[in-house]
C-alpha cells in the first residue's frame, strides 16, 4: 500500500481515537505537593500556598485523548511484504488483534477548564475552595464481540448452529455541564486531614445509550438481532420529538428537532439555560501514621443531573438478512485505494434496514437523570529527607456507564525546595510499557505559579512522510494522552512545617508538635528554665539549676511528694508518705505531737500513750464497767427494767459532758435458743439501750446501736455464769470513726472504751 493510503488510515484511526470524552484526572498530578489544582484529586490536600487564584483557562485545562485497549500498532501495522495494512486486511492476522482487546474497549476524550477558581487559608488548617469549571464528559465503550462479528463473523463456520456475540455493554455516554463547587479542607492534627466540597451542576447538552440487553445470533443466511435498553438526548434550543423518529426523519433532521426555526439572533439567550441541574460531592482524607509515610483516599464526582430532555426504551427483535461477508476488498475503489464513501454508503443502507424493520420504541419521558462518571482514588507516598524525595503509588478507578476502568501508577518525586516540583511516573494498566509520565510545578518569586503534567508520554513513534522527509510523528505504541497545565497567582506559602507560628526559616525547633505554645525562636516553652518543655513537664516550677528526670519533676528520695529541693525532712517514713505538709514534714494536725500517720485521733488532741487519742477517766471506766451487771431487761424482750435507769442516767450524763465521744452500742447473747432470734433480740436490745440515751438529752448523732447476737462471746457458753456474762450491752467508745479502744475483759489497753453486760 502506497504511504499516502497509510497516511490516511492513520488518520482516520486517530480521528476515531478522539472521537469521545470522559472527565479523567492526570494521574503524575498527584505527585505535585505545590501545585493547588492538586485537590481536585483529594479535597483533603492542602496547598501549601496561603492563597491562589486561577484565572479563565489559563489556570487549569486537562485534557485526555485515547482508550484503554488499543494501540496505533494494533491497527495499523507493516505485513511480511513490509506494507502498511490494517487490521481488516486480509493478511492480517485477527486473533492477534483480538488478543489486544479488553472485554470492553473505552474509547474517550477528556477536557476540563477552570473558569475561575480560587482558594486561602484560615486559622492556619483551614483551608476553603471556590472553583467554577466546565466539565465535557463523553465516552463510548465497545464490546469485544464487536470487533469478533466485523472479524470473523464473514468467515466462520456457520452451518454447526448457533454463533451469538453479546453486545451488551456497547454503549455512549456523552455530556457537558458546568460546575460550580464550595470545598473545605481541615487539618484535624499531625496524623489526619479531612475534606470535602459540594458541587452545584448545570448541564449543558446530553447524548447516552445503555443496554440492558443486546446481541446478536450470527446464522449462515441470517442474523437473529435482540434486545433493549435506553436511548437519551437533551440539548438547549433543541426540540425532543415524542417519539422515536423514523429513520427518513432523520434525513431532515433541521425540522424534526426545531433547529430550522432557531433563529441565534432572537434565541442566543436561550442557549445559556441549562438543559439539566444535579449535584456531586467529593470527599477524601489523609492519614500519616508517622511523619514520613501518607495514605489518602477519595471519591470524586459522585453525583448526577437530572435532564430536560427526551428518553426513549428500544426494543430490537428482528431477522436481517443477507448480510454477507464484510471485506477489506469491498472498501477498495477501481484505483485500488481504500474508499470511505463506500463504506458509509453499506454502512447507511444496512442501518436504515435495521432501523425500519427491527427497531421499536416505547415509553418515551420528557425527563431523566443520569449519573456523572464517579472516581475513587486511592495512594500510598513515603517521603524521605524532610519530604524533599518522596515515592508513592496511586490507583484511581473510574466507574462508566455501569463499567470500571482503573489505573495503577507508580511515582517518584524531587521537592527540593517549596517552589520547585518535578515528577515521574508510570501508570501500569494502560501504559503498554511504552509510555512514561512527567510533571513539573514551579513558583516564582512574582507570585506566579506554573504546572504541566501529563500521563503516557509515547516513547515509540511510526515515520510518516513530511514535507520529503520521513519524521517520527505519530505515537505508534500508546493507547492516549492525558496532559493537564495552569498558571496561578500565589501568595505566601506554607513555610511553618510545624504550624507553631515561626517560619521554617527561623524556627530552630522545626519538629514542635501541634498546639504546643512556643517562643519566638519557635521552640516549646520553658516557664521554670528547667529544660524540660511545659508541655512535657509535670512539674512546672522546678527553680532553674535543678537536676529534674525526664517529666521536668525534681528527685524525691523519700518518696512522699514533696522534691528534695523543699523537702526539710528528707527521711519521712514510708507510712507518712502523702501525709506531709508542703516541707515534707510530717503532718500533726491536732498538735499533741503525734504525726497524723500514727495519731488514731488526728483532729482531736490526745495522749501520745493512747496513739494520739485521748484518755477515758478513770472514774467513766470504772462506771461503764459497774454497767456491765447493771442494765438489765426482760426476758427475752428488749424492756428496759426499770432498776436499770438510774445507770444509764448516769452513763447519759457522762455522754453529754463528753461531746467528742463517738459511741457505738452493742448487743450480745448467748447460744441458747435459735441464732436468728438471738440476732433479733440483740439488735432490739442494742436500740433500745440508745433510745433511752437519746431521750436522756444525748445528741442522736453521738450514738449508733447495732446487734451482733451470738457471734461474740466473751465467756463459755457450757457454764451458766458464761452464759450470764455474754448476755451484755458493751458501750464502745471513739473519739473519731477512725479507730476505737474496748476496755473490757477481752482488752484492757490505756481505756478508751467501755462495756456493759446484762445478765438476761
Amino acid at each position: 500500500m502506497k504511504k499516502t493510503i497509510r497516511k490516511s488510515i492513520l488518520a482516520v484511526v486517530l480521528t476515531a481515537i478522539s472521537f469521545s470524552a470522559t472527565a479523567q484526572q492526570v494521574n503524575t498530578l498527584y505527585f505535585l505537593e505545590n501545585a493547588p489544582v492538586r485537590q481536585y484529586i483529594n479535597p483533603a490536600f492542602t496547598p501549601i500556598c496561603n492563597f491562589y487564584l486561577s484565572l479563565p483557562v489559563i489556570g487549569y485545562t486537562s485534557v485526555w485523548a485515547g482508550n484503554n485497549s488499543l494501540t496505533a500498532s494494533d491497527i495499523v501495522f507493516n505485513n511480511a511484504e513490509g506494507q502498511a495494512i490494517t487490521f481488516l486486511h486480509p493478511d492480517a492476522d485477527s486473533q492477534q488483534f483480538m488478543k489486544s482487546l479488553r472485554k470492553t474497549t473505552l474509547i474517550d476524550v477528556d477536557l476540563q477548564t477552570n473558569l475561575l477558581s480560587f482558594g486561602f487559608r484560615f486559622k492556619d488548617y483551614n483551608y476553603i475552595h471556590v472553583a467554577i469549571n466546565e466539565r465535557i464528559e463523553t465516552g463510548v465503550s465497545l464490546p469485544k464481540d464487536m470487533f469478533g462479528l466485523i472479524l470473523d463473523g464473514g468467515m466462520k463456520d456457520l452451518t454447526g448452529g448457533d454463533n451469538i456475540f453479546n453486545f451488551t455493554s456497547l454503549g455512549v455516554n456523552a455530556l457537558a455541564y458546568t460546575e460550580v463547587g464550595v470545598g473545605y479542607t481541615r487539618e484535624i492534627n499531625e496524623h489526619w486531614s479531612v475534606g470535602g466540597k459540594l458541587k452545584f451542576l448545570l448541564g449543558t447538552g446530553y447524548v447516552g445509550a445503555t443496554n440492558k440487553n443486546l446481541g446478536v445470533n450470527l446464522r449462515a443466511d441470517q442474523w437473529d438481532v435482540y434486545g433493549n435498553g435506553d436511548l437519551y438526548m437533551a440539548a438547549p434550543l433543541v426540540k425532543m420529538p415524542e417519539r422515536m423518529p423514523s429513520f427518513d426523519e432523520f434525513q431532515n433532521a433541521d425540522s424534526l428537532f426545531g433547529i430550522k426555526d432557531i433563529d441565534m439572533s432572537r434565541d442566543w439567550k436561550k442557549l445559556l439555560k441549562p438543559a439539566g441541574y444535579g449535584g456531586a460531592i467529593d470527599l477524601g482524607f489523609t492519614y500519616k501514621p508517622i511523619e514520613q509515610l501518607a495514605i489518602t483516599a477519595s471519591v470524586t464526582d459522585l453525583g448526577f443531573i437530572t435532564w430536560r430532555g427526551g428518553k426513549y426504551n428500544y426494543n430490537i427483535d428482528g431477522t436481517f438478512d443477507g448480510v454477507g461477508e464484510i471485506k477489506y476488498n469491498d472498501y477498495v475503489n477501481s484505483e485500488g485505494k481504500f474508499d470511505g464513501d463506500i463504506l458509509m454508503d453499506t454502512i447507511s443502507t444496512r442501518f436504515k434496514y435495521f432501523y425500519e424493520n427491527m427497531l421499536t420504541s416505547d415509553n418515551s419521558s420528557d425527563h431523566f437523570t443520569r449519573m456523572i462518571s464517579a472516581k475513587l482514588n486511592v495512594g500510598f507516598d513515603a517521603n524521605f529527607w524532610d519530604n524533599r524525595v518522596g515515592v508513592g503509588i496511586y490507583s484511581r478507578t473510574r466507574f462508566f456507564n455501569k463499567q470500571v476502568y482503573e489505573e495503577v501508577t507508580l511515582g517518584a518525586a524531587f521537592r527540593p525546595v517549596h517552589w520547585f516540583n518535578i515528577a515521574a511516573s508510570y501508570s501500569f494498566i494502560n501504559g503498554k510499557w511504552h509510555t512514561i509520565g512527567g510533571a513539573l510545578s514551579l513558583i516564582t518569586y512574582e507570585g506566579l505559579g506554573f504546572f504541566v503534567a501529563a500521563d503516557y508520554i509515547p516513547l515509540s513513534y511510526a515515520k510518516v512522510d513530511a514535507g520529503g522527509k520521513s519524521r517520527n510523528l505519530i505515537p505508534y505504541k500508546s493507547s492516549g494522552l492525558n496532559l493537564a497545565f495552569g498558571m496561578n497567582i500565589v501568595i505566601g506559602h506554607k513555610r511553618d512545617k510545624d504550624h507553631d507560628g515561626v517560619k521554617d526559616k527561623y524556627d530552630l525547633c522545626p519538629d514542635t508538635p501541634r498546639k504546643v505554645e512556643v517562643d519566638k525562636d519557635g521552640c516549646p516553652l520553658d516557664t521554670d528554665g528547667d529544660g524540660v518543655p511545659d508541655y512535657k513537664d509535670r512539674c512546672n516550677d522546678t527553680p532553674a539549676g535543678t537536676p529534674v528526670d525526664e517529666f521536668g519533676c525534681s528527685p524525691d528520695s523519700d518518696g512522699d511528694g514533696v522534691p528534695d529541693y523543699k523537702d526539710e525532712c528528707p527521711n519521712t517514713p514510708k507510712a507518712a508518705r502523702g501525709r506531709v505538709d508542703e516541707k515534707g514534714c510530717e503532718l500533726d494536725t491536732d498538735g499533741d505531737g503525734v504525726p497524723d500517720y500514727k495519731d488514731e485521733c488526728p483532729t482531736i488532741p490526745g495522749s501520745k500513750d493512747n496513739h494520739g487519742c485521748p484518755t477515758v477517766k478513770k472514774e467513766v471506766r470504772n462506771l461503764l464497767k459497774q454497767a456491765m451487771q447493771g442494765i438489765q431487761f426482760e426476758t427475752g424482750k428488749s424492756n428496759i427494767k426499770k432498776t436499770s435507769h438510774p445507770l444509764l442516767n448516769q452513763i447519759a450524763n457522762v455522754f453529754i459532758d463528753n461531746p467528742t465521744y463517738k459511741v457505738e452500742v452493742q448487743g450480745h447473747t448467748d447460744n441458747v435458743g435459735k441464732p436468728e432470734f438471738n440476732q433479733d433480740l440483740s439488735e432490739k436490745r442494742a436500740q433500745a439501750v440508745r433510745k433511752y440515751l437519746i431521750d436522756a438529752g444525748v445528741p442522736e448523732e453521738q450514738l449508733t446501736a447495732h446487734g451482733y447476737g451470738d457471734t461474740m462471746p466473751i465467756a463459755s457458753n457450757s457454764t451458766a455464769s458464761g452464759r450470764a456474762k455474754n448476755r451484755r450491752v458493751e458501750f464502745i467508745i471513739s473519739f473519731e470513726e477512725v479507730s476505737y479502744e474496748e476496755v473490757n475483759d477481752r482488752v484492757q489497753p490505756q481505756d478508751s472504751t467501755a462495756t456493759t453486760t446484762t445478765a438476761e
